[in-house]
């Protein structure tokens, strides 16, 4: 490659239009942390003259699970989660979250909404946005619907900490803090509540969505804006509980299965898979069905 064709090269790799698209469709470490500095840097003016939330935050027991086309559409892993966590916790409120129900529990700002109903904002990240509303004004437990629980063998701080999220232990990424698909809140917790404005504050003058982990990206901007709350927090590595979702059309292995739930009694699975897959014989997927 000649210096004329390399220096076009370079060129088109610092552009904005080049970076940007970078941005939204690769989820690596690289474009995470990318993420991270235009999101901050972006989010300096609202950062510096906000107003951090002091309101002491109330308990709620309530489980939140979200299918937004209704519980009856669900694949039949979905619906068969959804069922273990009932059975495993029969004391605490499972509340299912569908487009149908969602106004009954939280109200998003105006321009949001009309963003949202303008098709502008994807379901995974509304999801998101949803998580964060219903946990700062309720509080309580939201649990994706892809988890998997195979018992309540879990340390109290789970439940019971003022805010509890799986940390994220790969060094390769410290972009992203933590896992969002298991959060448990009081109400109005300061990292949240500040990640929640983070989201609302972007999409005033955006409308499209910078990476897929973008509420992932606020939630760590939140925690590294308020140091003091951050170190409050207990902390659980994000490792174990997806060592089940690598295996799952996998030939079952009764001694895997036991080291693996050992391990964790939560695990992070996908209902993004093929329908070979979904048929095979005797895997841990279909053990989990059955189970």
């Amino acid at each position: 490659m000649n210096l004329k064709k390399r220096l076009n090269y370079v060129t088109t790799l610092l552009s904005p239009s080049f970076i940007n698209f970078y941005l939204k469709n690769k989820q690596t470490p690289v474009a995470d942390a990318l993420t991270y500095v235009k999101l901050k840097k972006e989010a300096t003016a609202f950062l510096d003259q906000y107003q951090v939330q002091t309101t002491s935050g109330e308990k709620n027991n309530v489980i939140w699970i979200c299918w937004f086309q209704g519980i009856e559409d669900a694949p039949p892993l979905v619906r068969h989660n959804i069922e273990t966590i009932k059975r495993l916790y029969p004391k605490q409120q499972v509340q299912i979250i569908t487009l149908a129900n969602l106004s009954d529990f939280i109200t998003f700002p105006t321009i949001l909404q009309d963003k949202i109903d303008a098709g502008l904002i994807p379901y995974a990240h509304l999801s998101d946005l949803v998580r964060v509303a219903l946990l700062t004004k309720h509080g309580g437990t939201w649990i994706d619907s892809t988890v998997y629980f195979t018992g309540t063998n879990f340390p109290g701080y789970v439940f019971d900490a003022p805010l509890f999220f799986y940390s994220n232990t790969q060094q390769q990424n410290r972009a992203i803090a933590a896992s969002s698909w298991f959060i448990h809140s009081d109400t109005n917790h300061p990292i949240l509540v500040l990640t929640r404005d983070l989201l609302y504050n972007y999409w005033q003058t955006h409308d499209t969505l910078d990476n897929y982990f973008m509420f992932h990206v606020f939630l760590t901007i939140a925690c590294d804006h308020l140091t003091a709350e951050y170190a409050k927090l207990p902390r659980l590595g994000n490792v174990e509980p997806h060592l089940m979702g690598k295996v799952l059309f996998e030939q079952f292995d009764e001694q895997h299965y036991q080291e693996i739930t050992a391990l964790s009694s939560m695990h992070k699975l996908t209902n993004k898979f093929s329908k070979e897959n979904q048929e095979k014989a005797d895997t841990f997927y279909q053990y989990i069905l059955n189970h």
